[in-house]
This record gives structure tokens, C-alpha cells and sequence, in this order.
């Protein structure tokens, strides 16, 4: 008589609950791996550090992916994962992340997510704890240092990212200002955002005939006096709740996306493709992996060829109409959550030794 085995539970972990890149694609995945293969996977979230009370939380973020607050300190994790019956550990690495493999029982295989391209050399330190070192793109597995230990290598497999964008369908776009409509949501750091591109909006805003420059995110103090009053820029803030963010992101024309180090493959970029919007960028870290150059976006080299694609998105209706039609195709074909979810429950199984479908 056959059996069949119990769905496996997940404990999802990262130092952080709050709104960066990392903590959101942790969220995505979560509810992918419960949404799609619900009736092999449970999945749960939580935050992690030495002390649970230092965990930070965004509450309102965690409440539209509905998601439970939970923080776990080092010391209760093994506790948690008993009491829960959980089978294994997803450790969402960023820059300031530890190996936690001491404080999860020995029968729990431990799996490394790396996120980010900071602080890189440092997965070095997870190769004798993981069982498995997950990239999120090809990128970030080429940046990650050399071993000539063949086994090592072997445990370190490329998932690339992916969103759900079921949901965005049914949100209705806001009717925001402007004739052509340009906008990026992240936070607002020296790797992903100078503040002097607000003049450059500002120089160029003759060219685009009522162009505006939505600008979403957390960034320094400065940031919103620089952004106020300004003609082109119209500064949002940062946007915590999941359905208006989109509906913000399904009213662009176009999403700016000017970083200027290596990453992994960004959510920001995702969340735009999802809404079927399309990327002008530069090519850094993994955006080629996500970014079908002329198909799905633009990558370019410096702001000249970033206005130029702008430009020619703005003075060809019928393009842009074709590229937002391909983009959600491509999105659905290939970056959509049920893929690396289906990838990710083949590792499960994998590290489990039980038999994958």
C-alpha cells in the first residue's frame, strides 16, 4: 500500500522584516511555495537575530503579503523548529548575515539563499555550514569566490528569481500627472539612486511635453526637500503597502532603473515587469538575466541612451503597446513565481532525499 508523505514545512529566515529587496523576494517566495504547491509545501517566515526583540519589522508590508509577525532569537530557533515540526531552514542571506547552522538541530538540512552582491566573499564562511548555497542569478554565482573543492561547487545551484503577478490584474492603475509617465521604487541609497539625477529630470523635462518623474522609496532626510517643488519630480515616499505599490507601477510608461553597483536579480525590476512596464537601465550584476534587451527594456551604458530610449518609447505608441504585451508573456513564461518555486521544492526534496516530481 502506498504512502503518502506530509507536506514539507519551510522556515523561511532573514535578519530583517522590513522593506528591502531580500526581505521582499523572501515574502514572494513564501507565498509562492504556499500559493502553487500548497499541497507539498508549507511555508512559514521569520525573523531572526541574536536578541528576537532586535529584529526590525515593517508591520504594514508583512500585513499585505499576510504574512504573521514572528521573531526568533539564535537560541529559541531550534525550539521553533521542533515545536513547528520543521523539515528546513531557508536562511535569506544579505550583507550582514551570519551561518546560524549551530542553532538549528543537526536533522534539519540548512539552506543558504544569497541575495545580494555586498559582502560577497563572505559566503566563504556558509560553504562547511550549508547544505545547499542557493544563487539568485547566474551573476551572483559567477561573483562568489573560487574553491576548487568539486563538492562545494556542486552544492551551489542558480535559482533565479521570480514574483506573482496573478493579483495585479484586478488593481486599477491611478490616473497620475503627466503626458509621459516615468517612475522607480526602491530605496533610495548611493548604489541605487543619485540625487542629482533630480536636475537631470529637471534639464531635460522640455523634451518630454509633460513628462513626469514618480520617485518611490525610503531614502536620507535630504531627499524629499531636494524632490519638492521640483516641476518634473513628484516624491511618493516609501510605498509599504504591496496593492498601491502596483497600482503606482501599473500607471508608468516607463521605469528608471540607474544603479551603479553589481546586484542580484532585483525586485525593483521584477516588480516592473510584473506590471508589464517597460526597464530602462544599465547593465549591472544580474539585469541581463532579467532584462530581454530590446524586448522587455532597454540597457544602456550612461543617461544619453537612457533618454534615448525614453524617447523612443514616448514617440512610438504602437512599440510601446508590443513591448508591454511581450514583457507580461516573457514575465509569465519565465520569471513568474511558480518557477522558482517548482525549483525550489526540487531542492526541498533533494536535501530530504525523498523522490522529486
Amino acid at each position: 500500500m502506498e504512502t503518502t508523505e506530509s507536506p514539507i514545512r519551510v522556515l523561511n529566515v532573514m535578519e530583517s522584516l522590513g522593506t528591502g529587496g531580500g526581505q521582499v523576494m523572501m515574502f514572494e517566495l513564501s507565498n509562492g511555495l504556499n500559493k502553487y504547491f500548497g499541497d507539498k509545501c508549507t511555508s512559514f517566515v521569520a525573523g531572526i537575530k541574536p536578541e528576537a526583540n532586535k529584529v526590525v519589522v515593517q508591520q504594514k508590508l508583512l500585513e499585505t503579503y499576510g504574512i504573521p509577525e514572528v521573531k526568533i532569537s539564535y537560541k529559541d530557533v531550534g525550539s521553533y523548529c521542533k515545536s513547528n515540526k520543521i523539515d528546513v531552514v531557508v536562511h535569506h542571506r544579505v550583507s550582514i548575515s551570519k551561518p546560524i547552522r549551530s542553532h538549528i538541530p543537526k536533522s534539519i538540512p540548512y539552506i543558504v539563499v544569497s541575495h545580494t552582491a555586498a559582502s560577497l566573499s563572505h559566503i566563504k564562511t556558509y560553504y562547511q555550514h550549508a547544505d545547499y548555497i542557493v544563487s539568485v542569478c547566474e551573476q551572483i554565482f559567477k561573483c562568489s569566490p573560487s574553491t576548487s573543492n568539486s563538492s562545494i561547487r556542486n552544492k551551489m545551484p542558480i535559482i533565479l528569481n521570480g514574483i506573482e503577478n496573478d493579483f495585479i490584474k484586478d488593481l486599477k492603475p491611478f490616473d497620475l500627472k503627466g503626458k509621459f509617465k516615468t517612475g522607480r521604487c526602491h530605496r533610495l541609497v548611493p548604489t541605487k539612486f543619485a540625487i542629482d539625477s533630480l536636475g537631470w529630470f529637471e534639464k531635460i523635462n522640455p523634451e518630454f511635453l509633460g513628462h513626469k518623474h514618480y520617485l518611490m522609496g525610503a531614502g536620507n532626510k535630504a531627499l524629499p526637500s531636494a524632490a519638492k517643488n521640483k516641476q518634473t519630480i513628484e516624491y511618493l515616499g516609501e510605498i509599504t503597502d504591496r496593492d498601491l505599490k502596483f497600482r503606482y507601477l501599473k500607471s508608468l510608461d516607463v521605469y528608471f532603473y540607474e544603479i551603479f553597483s553589481n546586484e542580484g536579480a532585483s525586485i525593483a525590476v521584477l516588480e516592473a515587469l510584473a506590471c508589464g512596464v517597460p526597464v530602462v537601465c544599465y547593465k549591472r550584476g544580474g539585469i541581463k538575466e532579467l532584462i530581454r534587451h530590446e524586448k522587455t527594456g532597454f540597457i544602456e551604458k550612461d543617461r544619453n541612451g537612457l533618454l534615448k530610449r525614453m524617447k523612443q518609447l514616448r514617440n512610438n505608441p504602437e512599440m510601446m503597446k508590443n513591448m508591454k504585451e511581450f514583457i507580461l508573456k516573457d514575465f509569465d513564461e519565465r520569471l513568474h513565481v511558480r518557477h522558482c518555486a517548482r525549483k525550489y521544492m526540487k531542492l526541498f526534496n533533494k536535501a530530504l532525499k525523498r523522490e522529486s516530481n
